[in-house]
């Protein structure tokens, strides 16, 4: 029997391993630099080593796959606020669904964004896309667990979105796979 508040929310997942970017290391504040292979980050230098025994050093091309069928289960986009600290809150644009209070603990019920009437104020929050897949190299050297595929890119968020559309309107049966 699952515990009310505890253990019947929680959706199996495995952990997620690294992170595989288009652009370069953040110059200072600053976006880096797009590159024209895949950049591949961890935590753990020996998943880092494992994908560049796969890859090597400039991949222009990776092997995925969605690990999901639903479309929204694969592909999270939201407006996000960070500070120093950490996420302040995470929007829709209109509403926060995740959001830190006074105290600094994490909230969830639903509050407007106070950037929705003004997106373009420099402190607004910012679009967000992050794609989960599977890099099947990772798992045969060892390395259970998803890569995150991120990209702060309107164009990116707009096709990528698309894209996984498309393919659904292929695949009824869903994007697993």
């Amino acid at each position: 029997m699952p515990i009310v508040g505890l253990t019947d929310r929680v959706v199996p997942s495995f952990p997620r391993i690294g992170k595989l970017r288009k652009g370069g290391e953040r110059q200072g504040n600053r976006p880096g630099p797009e590159l024209e292979y895949w950049r591949f980050t961890s935590a753990q230098p020996e998943v880092e080593a494992a994908f560049k025994a796969a890859y090597g050093k400039e991949p222009h091309v990776v092997n995925v796959f969605l690990p999901y069928g639903k479309l929204e289960e694969n592909w999270l986009t939201w407006k996000e606020k960070w500070a120093a600290g950490g996420l302040v809150h995470r929007c829709d644009g209109q509403t926060m669904h995740l959001w830190r209070d006074e105290r600094g603990k994490y909230r969830q019920e639903p509050k407007p964004c106070p950037y929705a009437d003004n997106p373009d104020d420099k402190n607004a929050c910012k679009e967000v896309g992050r794609l989960i897949v599977v890099v099947p190299e990772l798992w045969e050297a060892g390395h259970v667990g998803f890569v995150t595929m991120e990209t702060h890119s309107l164009n990116d968020i707009i096709s990528i979105q698309a894209s996984l559309l498309r393919m659904l309107e292929e695949s009824p049966a869903g994007l697993r796979g």
